[in-house]
């Protein structure tokens, strides 16, 4: 197993309805230009004594600002799959959710810039690369295929 601090959970947050699937992703707030306002996959780092399910839990009560993001994991919700990426072992969750929930949350300011919809065919088409940090475009490198 990797060292704690290379453990990350993250999630892709499938939003489903309104004619077409988007992915719910985090604008980055970063003093790295080559990271600040970019795009990202929500979650964070394990700390100690963390279970892949409590970090993604977390993290989701610190980004999202309502709850209601971290409310709507099921009980029993597992990771999709793990692997290393960008340089950490990676548990990416994944959870579908519908529009009226996406367009109710807010994302906490001292967390992100924001949130954005994205479609999720230019994700799997790789056409935000360039909008992307590099570990979410090591993530994809990993998992898109499982993820689309």
């Amino acid at each position: 197993m990797a060292d704690l601090e290379d453990q990350v959970a993250k999630i892709c947050v499938r939003v489903v309805g309104a004619g077409n699937e988007r992915c719910l992703m985090a604008r980055k707030r970063s003093r790295d230009s080559a990271k600040h306002d970019h795009l990202e996959f929500l979650g964070g780092h394990l700390d100690e004594g963390d279970t892949p399910l409590a970090a993604i839990r977390r993290e989701l009560e610190e980004e999202e600002a309502t709850g209601a993001l971290a409310a709507a994991l099921p009980s029993d919700f597992a990771p999709l799959a793990d692997a290393r990426a960008g340089g950490a072992h990676h548990y990416l969750f994944y959870l579908e959710i519908d529009s009226d929930l996406a367009n109710s949350l807010e994302a906490d300011a001292e967390e992100s810039l924001g949130f954005r919809l994205v479609d999720a065919n230019d994700l799997q088409n790789r056409e935000l690369d360039d909008q992307l940090t590099s570990r979410t475009r090591a993530i994809l490198d990993v998992f898109g295929d499982t993820l689309f």
